[in-house]
């Protein structure tokens, strides 16, 4: 995983991208994400909740740079979808525990 996240962020630094650590972790768990959410697995929903973090910086970073004001608008798209993330984490403990108490 981190591998990746250096091939593709090794990438991302000769394109000259400005935040090329924050997008390469985000597209590489992206698609692992999508990879364990398939499977049905917990650690989806981690991998979802970092993807969400590392954008949200990454958009933080743009409003810092270059005061883009449109930058507000997807740090409260990736922090409703952080939301979104802990509610899926709390959700599957919840099932799992109950999932227990009935074995």
């Amino acid at each position: 995983m981190f591998i990746g996240v250096i091939i593709f962020g090794y990438f991302l630094f000769l394109l000259d991208d400005p935040a090329f650590l924050l997008d390469s972790a985000s597209t590489v768990f992206s698609i692992i994400g999508v990879i364990l959410m398939n499977g049905f697995y917990y650690e989806q929903w981690i991998i979802w909740l970092l993807v969400n973090l590392f954008s949200i910086g990454i958009w933080i970073q743009v409003l810092i740079v270059s005061h883009d004001l449109m930058a507000i608008i997807f740090i409260s798209m990736w922090s409703l979808y952080t939301i979104n993330s802990i509610i899926g984490i709390i959700i599957w403990n919840k099932d799992k525990i109950s999932k227990i108490k009935i074995d």
